[in-house]
């Protein structure tokens, strides 16, 4: 046998890299990134009230479960000590990283606190079957999901025993202002979808109520696109304490052997006849409230016929506002009241134009039918309800309705779907149409079924009827091919794992970077993906307009990685280090669901027990030796040198008490650094193993 051979039956590697070739080149390239310097930050802000454990503060630990990527790698290290808003696309491994962080946290403080907060139920439960995925033999009594449906003395008893809790932050924002956690236990929060940190949204209410207790807790936001603009960014920093920013795009060396391209392809689409003499009818009405308010000078006068755009009227119901102490002076309070009357139906109005020039004749039928019923309680709706053209447009939307009139989108989509799934290499395959409007999605859906190749179904909010069982039991038939096409609203595109998809169609233009970045996320994940953009002549310049803010943003985000570059925003200067000065975690590359089994938390009362680390954590089993050496791919003193590297990390990985241990990987190191032939070398071996 050879001396090779030999080496390897004394130095056996982990069972779960001496698997696959993969896994071991896994662990190899995490060593590189691990040897990069890294000097965590001084602590600028509160301690945390809770105390490390002390022998589990040494080291922090990064899942193997889903293979070793650097940018992840590099981000889960700035997470670990600075609050940190994560900005990556859809399906690039977020909660990966969220759930690296709280473990860790979890491992490190016995008493705290740590919660993964999302805007909806079922995502909650999602980010709850990942935690569990990637952080195996995880002890169930610590780990809790909560909702308001449990009772409060529930609720209670549940954060006294668990140690990390997933729910919504309406839950966690009431339960913290009425006393039912203590907040000064709390060390790790994640915001999922953190773009919606903004004005009273519940997760500025978290924040508030932990800055009250004056600790020290860290903050981890996830977002594919936080904002379309540096002050909406700036926001999100603002209310959650943000240090530091990283941000990743899908061509960025590091993220682009994780991506699949994505063909875009625009399809321009004409109006009809039909959807012209609407328009014409609606902008009669439109012109009704629109008047009132430009005799009033509350708004400019426009040219021609044309309504004013939607930011033009916000801005003129803003200096109502300012003015209206002034202007309730002149007219009296009643003129007050229509003013701000014809406001609102104004701003209804061009919603509803802007609803027939992109979705069609159903979709403004059911705008008209609800703006018609408001008028019972909106007395302001009156005059317009009654007028002439507001009759005459419900006359021939009526008319259009029986006949059947499409927008021309609908039978485009149905065409691309239909050829979609007719080749040959998309017959197993999955697409999702996204819409914005719910009378829009039930429209299309309606329109497809009767398509032989197409299987669709509706997937909508908890406010328009469904609960969270029927939303996770669409979600889940369509994962198991139950159907091919998911006709979906934004509830859709926000952080759902809805499977891969081949083919997305977007049929309308939000021109929010954010909801668009989102819905292109969905696919291109495992192969190269596609996504068809519907756009009327109006809905062009949007998307234009979005694309450049989107690029713009990303731009400005990238450059405010570098503390030194940037000067656009303006972070959290009170970033708690949670961490004593003085240790700086070494990282451990928990390679199976053995090894965070056997890292299990102590009890505190429980003298700290040290582990040591063995040559088991060699990447290079006896199998991928003997390959290298028979195919000549690598020399023995390279392989060895390979063995060198991974001593190495078990030297930093021992307790720094354990002096006994220390001597023996020294030893053992010497040996496999100079090996000799014999007995002796042998026993030294065997001694050590």
């Amino acid at each position: 046998m050879s001396k090779t051979r030999s080496l390897a039956n004394y130095y056996p590697s982990r069972k779960s890299l001496s698997t696959s070739a993969s896994k071991s080149s896994d662990y190899h390239r995490f060593l590189e990134c691990n040897k990069q310097s890294f000097t965590p930050p001084a602590n600028c802000g509160f301690w945390p009230s809770v105390s490390a454990r002390p022998s589990s503060e040494l080291t922090w630990i990064y899942p193997s479960s889903k293979g070793f990527r650097k940018y992840q790698f590099t981000i889960c290290r700035t997470c670990i000590f600075s609050n940190t808003l994560v900005c990556l696309p859809t399906g690039l491994g977020k909660t990966f990283i969220a759930v690296t962080v709280l473990y860790n946290f979890y491992r490190w403080f016995n008493d705290g606190l740590a919660f993964f907060l999302a805007p909806t139920k079922p995502l909650v439960d999602q980010q709850y079957n990942s935690f569990v995925e990637i952080i195996a033999e995880f002890e169930q009594k610590h780990l809790r999901q909560l909702t308001g449906k449990q009772n409060k003395e529930e609720r209670r008893r549940l954060y006294g025993t668990a140690k990390v809790l997933f729910m919504t932050p309406q839950t966690l924002a009431n339960d913290l202002k009425n006393g039912l956690v203590d907040k000064t236990k709390v060390t790790c929060v994640v915001f999922d979808e953190a773009h919606r940190a903004t004005g009273n949204y519940a997760y500025c209410a978290v924040i508030k109520e932990l800055l009250s207790a004056r600790t020290g807790f860290r903050v981890l936001a996830l977002s594919a696109t936080p904002g379309s603009q540096v002050r909406s960014v700036q926001e999100i920093i603002t209310n959650l304490c943000i240090s530091k920013i990283e941000a990743r795009g899908e061509d960025d060396a590091d993220v682009k052997p994780y991506t699949h391209c994505k063909n875009v392809e625009i399809v321009r689409l004409p109006k009809t006849s039909e959807i012209y003499r609407l328009e014409e009818l609606m902008v009669s009405a439109i012109a009704i409230p629109q008047g009132q308010l430009q005799k009033l000078r509350l708004l400019p006068f426009s040219r021609g016929s044309r309504p004013l755009n939607k930011m033009a009227v916000l801005d003129g119901q803003e200096k109502l506002k300012r003015t209206s102490g002034s202007f309730e002076g002149v007219h009296g309070k009643g003129g007050l009241m229509m003013a701000y009357s014809n406001f609102s139906s104004l701003l209804s109005l061009l919603g509803g134009l802007s609803m027939l020039l992109t979705h069609g004749v159903e979709s403004l039928k059911s705008f008209c039918d609800k703006f018609s019923e408001g008028a019972k309680t909106k007395k302001g709706r009156l005059p317009i309800i009654k007028s002439k053209e507001y009759k005459e447009l419900t006359r021939y939307l009526n008319e259009s309705s029986r006949k059947r009139v499409n927008h021309p989108k609908l039978e485009k989509m149905k065409e691309l779907l239909t050829i979609f799934f007719r080749q040959e290499e998309h017959k197993d395959s999955q697409a999702i149409v996204f819409t914005l409007f719910v009378s829009s999605a039930q429209e299309i859906c309606k329109y497809l079924e009767d398509g032989p190749l197409i299987t669709p179904k509706v997937f909508i909010g908890q406010a328009n009827g469904f609960t969270q069982k029927d939303q996770l039991r669409i979600i889940n038939s369509f994962k198991e091919h139950a159907f091919n096409t998911l006709v979906a609203t934004c509830i859709g595109e926000e952080g759902l794992d809805i499977g891969y998809v081949d083919l997305i169609v977007s049929y309308d233009c939000t021109g929010s970077p954010v909801r668009m970045i989102q819905r292109f996320g969905r696919t291109g994940r495992r192969q190269e993906g596609k996504v068809v953009l519907l756009l009327c002549e109006d809905e062009e310049k949007k998307y234009n307009k979005m694309q450049r803010v989107s690029k713009d943003i990303y731009k400005i985000l990238k450059k405010s990685c570098d503390a030194s570059t940037q000067r656009t925003f303006s972070f959290y200067d009170l970033n708690p280090r949670m961490i004593r000065e003085g240790i700086d975690p070494t990282c451990v590359y928990a390679a199976s669901k053995e090894d965070l089994k056997n890292d299990k938390p102590s009890s505190r009362k429980s003298k700290a027990k040290s582990v040591p680390p063995s040559l088991k954590t060699l990447a290079i089993s006896e199998e991928a030796i003997e390959e290298k050496k028979e195919t000549g791919e690598d020399s023995l003193s390279e392989i060895l040198e390979e063995a060198w590297d991974l001593i190495e990390l078990d030297k930093r990985d021992l307790p720094r008490e354990d002096s006994f241990t220390s001597e023996l990987i020294s030893q053992a190191a010497e040996l496999i650094a100079e090996p000799k032939q014999g007995a002796e070398s042998d026993k030294k071996l065997k001694l050590y193993t």
